[in-house]
């Protein structure tokens, strides 16, 4: 029975029947009244908040492409005066190179997250061997690993094992995670980086001795600009986005990845699944 038919059935004399009816009525009609307002509300803040990434995002484009160029002049310059300086003088060039080539590292990093969230990233997908990756991975880390007297461990076979991946984006991801453990890590301990077949699935992973991760926290770590709060109270640097493009670009090819720990002080292992070749 309706509101109308209701209020019109007896005259406008009501039973206690039509009362019951009538307030059955109004509560759903509250209800959906209250539904309805939000529902409206959260389209507005989903709008906003889409509004406010968008202004981000392209605010993390143009500052990465407008350093971009005086970043190069210095690296430029630096690098052709560590070809003609001696001594001291070589040494605060190297520092000057060191940090334009990290100041450039990072903005690479901002316009990776900015395209992997604008759904912009541009992927080519290829079959190839997996230790091919790795390789290039392990060649852009090494130097850096050195620095803290880390040993790498390559873990995996000289007999081909495929993929189908881009080659560029998949190493960078692997670098990103090489990075992470690099950061991590004691001096004098090992980072092992490791590929098996599984069946139809191809896993890669990356593990070291460092800091670990707490349980809680294992599915935090992907989060962009999330960093893990050691007990020692020290910061690490960094902006706390290379293990979220590493995701990005790993999950954009179909594949999956994860970490493991033990707990803290105990280290970390990343996996990835790859989408066999």
């Amino acid at each position: 029975m309706g509101v109308l038919e209701a209020v019109n059935k007896h005259d406008g004399a009501f039973t206690q029947s039509d009362v019951s009816i009538l307030s059955v009525i109004a509560a759903h009609a509250a209800i959906a009244i209250n539904n309805a307002r939000q529902h409206m509300s959260t389209q507005q803040a989903l709008a906003k908040v889409k509004e406010t990434n968008q202004i981000k995002n392209r605010f993390l484009a143009l500052a990465s492409n407008e350093m971009r160029t005086p970043l190069s002049v210095i690296i430029e310059y630096a690098t052709f005066l560590q070809r003609d300086t001696e001594d001291e003088l070589s040494n605060h060039v190297d520092r000057v190179a060191n940090a334009a080539t990290k100041v450039r590292s990072l903005l690479d990093q901002m316009n990776n997250l900015t395209l992997l969230q604008s759904d912009e990233m541009e992927l080519s997908q290829v079959k190839i061997p997996v230790q091919d990756v790795l390789n290039h991975a392990l060649d852009e880390v090494k130097y850096f690993a050195a620095k803290q007297d880390l040993q790498l461990v390559y873990a995996f076979q000289d007999d081909p094992i495929y993929v189908n991946v881009d080659p560029e984006k998949t190493a960078l991801a692997f670098v990103n995670l090489l990075n992470n453990a690099i950061h991590f890590s004691p001096e004098g301990s090992q980072i092992v980086i490791g590929v098996i077949e599984q069946g139809d699935e191809i896993m890669a992973w990356v593990k070291d001795k460092g800091i670990g991760i707490p349980a809680d926290q294992l599915q935090k770590i992907f989060e962009e600009f999330y960093q893990i709060e050691p007990s020692d109270a020290q910061g690490h640097g960094g902006l706390g986005i290379g293990l979220t493009i590493a995701k990005g670009l790993i999950e954009a090819q179909g594949g999956e990845i994860w970490a493991e720990s033990e707990g803290e002080g105990k280290g970390s292992t990343f996996k990835v699944i790859l989408p066999a070749g």
